[in-house]
């Protein structure tokens, strides 16, 4: 996984999305995007090793509903939305629905667009509905901290996971 946000106000002034960015640089030695004439100019950009994968690995778009998530149906191949501040992102119980809508209504198979959610909440009922939720995967965040405070956040994840 890796972020391509780098210069994400300029490209999207420019009219080239992150996603359309990330897919042009898994193909192409040097990817590049011609702005329209009134734009800012996108630096081309470049990643290797090159992915084996054909046409490329899955394009994952990370964000929040409902902007990320349009740009997910447009260029994604999946979605990783925020889900542990519902506060200021809402809640995935009732946005992760309307994205699944977005999919049908653009033509997209919401059964082949896999939804994963990052800051998943440290709670065995609330992953179990999360799972029951069609949701494949949580991703977890650690502190920067030393191994005395990591490590039992990481025993705590783990028996989670078995649980679920």
């Amino acid at each position: 996984m890796f972020g391509i946000g780098l210069e994400f106000d300029r490209c999207h002034r420019a009219g080239v999305s992150s996603s359309r960015r990330a897919a042009g640089t898994f193909g192409a030695e040097i990817a590049s995007f011609k702005a329209p004439k009134d734009s800012p100019k996108v630096a081309p950009r470049m990643t290797w090793p090159k992915p084996v994968q054909k046409p490329h690995p899955p394009v994952i778009v990370g964000g929040a509903y409902p902007y990320a998530a349009r740009r997910a149906v447009r260029y994604g191949d999946g979605w990783i939305p925020l889900a542990g501040r519902p506060g200021q992102y809402g809640d995935v119980f009732d946005y992760v629905p309307k994205f699944r809508e977005m999919l049908k209504e653009a033509g997209r198979d919401p059964e082949t667009f896999p939804i994963s959610l990052f800051y998943g909440v440290e709670d065995q009922a609330t992953l179990a509905r999360y799972r029951d939720f069609g949701i494949v995967r949580c991703i977890v965040s650690l502190p920067s901290a030393k191994e005395d405070v990591a490590l039992p956040i990481l025993d705590r994840w783990a028996g989670l996971m078995r649980a679920v």
